[in-house]
């Protein structure tokens, strides 16, 4: 199977994260922009140079919130530099109210961009409506904590429309060597994701609500039920991560995008030796 990994700071710093891209063969390397602190497209400028095969964007960058022209401008360069392997993974953010609004302005913006750059754009679409509604300017879609049955229905709804255009998904893992630490990064992570509205309805609507909610009382049968339908896994083996790879593309995915999450204590070398022994 084709490697693709998410590699998000906070994880990993950005040199770990030009390391990891440098060690291992890899298809696409998605840089998720969450911090305000550092430029995702210095890092994936980074990951460009440094690996000279893969395919390595912003995973999923707030498109609004950046002043079109000078986004334009910079992957022009990247685009250049590393002869079309750069692409945009854009994402609306957290947007309370006139949804309908955004979601145009980010059309809009995304086919400024597509006009003056000549790249494959990816949009975060976490149920089938953004999705089809951006199917025209879009070149594929990304999905986060999906599960199977979720993947094939918002895949099956936009493949209708846009036909052969990508759907990509996100498969967030946790690992840790201390006891039961990988559960709780876990129980972290979608109990924050829960408290958004939007991830909140998507959790509902999948039918996974409440194994979150029975999380704090009941985390290892709560986990256990998540990790069947795909939405995570804990410390998970070579062999689990390629039975959930095959279970997704099956799905209708068409780029599983790993998402690994490693405990603080765990150096870099520790995490390329669980990554090349997981994908090798």
């Amino acid at each position: 199977m084709n490697v693709n990994l998410a590699l998000r700071t906070g994880v990993f710093k950005p040199s770990e994260i030009v390391k990891i891209s440098e060690s291992l063969n890899l298809d696409h390397v998605f840089i998720p922009d969450v911090s305000r602190e550092l430029d995702v497209l210095e890092i994936v400028a980074s990951v460009l140079l440094r690996n000279q095969t893969a395919k390595a964007g912003p995973g999923v960058l707030r498109i609004n919130e950046w002043e079109t022209a000078q986004l334009v401008k910079r992957l022009r360069v990247l685009d250049e530099v590393s002869e079309g392997r750069v692409f945009l993974g854009a994402g609306l953010g957290a947007v309370s109210e006139d949804v309908k609004g955004k979601v145009e302005e980010m059309r809009e913006r995304i086919a400024l961009v597509k006009g003056e750059v000549n790249i494959k754009v990816y949009v975060a679409s976490l149920k089938a409506g953004i999705a089809t509604k951006l199917s025209d300017v879009a070149d594929g879609i990304i999905l986060n904590f999906a599960t199977f049955d979720h993947a094939k229905k918002v895949s099956e709804a936009f493949k209708a429309k846009a036909g052969k255009k990508l759907v990509i998904s996100y498969f967030k893992f946790f690992v840790s060597r201390r006891p039961g630490e990988a559960e709780y990064m876990a129980y972290s992570e979608l109990t924050k994701y829960a408290s958004m509205p939007q991830y909140y309805d998507l959790f509902r609507k999948e039918g996974v609500i409440n194994e979150i909610n029975r999380l704090e009382r009941s985390r290892a049968e709560a986990l256990s039920a998540l990790e069947s339908r795909g939405v995570i896994a804990i410390n998970p083996s070579k062999e689990h991560l390629s039975s959930v790879h095959d279970l997704f593309v099956s799905s209708g995915v068409d780029v599983l995008v790993f998402y690994p999450y490693f405990s603080s204590e765990m150096s870099l070398e520790d995490k390329l030796s669980y990554l090349k022994n997981a994908f090798s």
